[in-house]
């Protein structure tokens, strides 16, 4: 089971990801953790993603794919896909990429929710600087802002204000929204409720699951 996540900031994605991944053990591709992890090893398209990266200049998605290919090589069971594809041409390289490999998407599934609640998560969103851990002190029943698993304080992240969600909020809304119509013509588009409480969430992608099988 092929499925992408699409989703504006601070929807919850990470997290459903996640939960994903727990139940139907397909595979977790993060773009951002598939950089991270190749810069990380000595083979000739990790060296050439530190060129470009040094130059300051952006990841191509020829390189992008090549990496989400080695991962589905693993990915017996299917994989859910967070972070890409960003615009529709990335979303009909990832076709041909699937048809190439045999396989096809089986789901979008698309987090909604309002602008103003996902930027007041974003302004109650605390981290571990320990062990990473995230919260939202909208939803976590906390006396005090102490990590549940190795009681270090919490802190808010540096990009966790208004401006910068505002600036992500936009980039979103032009290059990625645009994918909604996109997959909606498809017949693939599962819109779903985000501003829901995750377990809640969870449960709706659950049940339109099954009904795919």
């Amino acid at each position: 089971m092929n499925i992408i996540l699409l989703a504006p900031p601070a929807a919850g994605k990470g997290t459903q990801a996640e939960l994903i991944v727990s139940k139907y053990q397909v595979k977790h591709i993060s773009t951002g953790a598939l950089l991270r992890k190749s810069l990380k090893q000595e083979d000739s398209i990790s060296k050439e993603i530190r060129e470009i990266m040094k130059a300051g200049k952006l990841v191509s998605d020829q390189i992008i794919l090549e990496l989400i290919e080695k991962e589905m090589d693993t990915a017996k069971e299917g994989v859910v896909l967070d972070g890409f594809p960003r615009n529709r041409v990335q979303a009909i390289e990832y076709e041909q990429l699937l048809q190439k490999l045999g396989q096809k998407v089986d789901a979008v599934l698309y987090l909604s929710i309002p602008k103003e609640v996902a930027k007041k998560r974003i302004l109650a969103r605390r981290t571990c600087p320990n062990c990473g851990k995230i919260y939202n002190m909208q939803i976590e029943e906390m006396l005090e802002e102490l990590c549940g698993s190795c009681h270090t304080s919490l802190v808010s992240r540096e990009d966790d204000n208004e401006e910068t969600f505002d600036l992500r909020y936009e980039t979103y809304m032009r290059e990625t929204n645009p994918l909604i119509s996109f997959y909606q013509e498809k017949g693939l588009l599962i819109e779903i409720d985000a501003s829901l409480k995750k377990e809640e969430v969870f449960e709706v992608i659950e049940q339109k699951l099954r009904m795919l099988n």
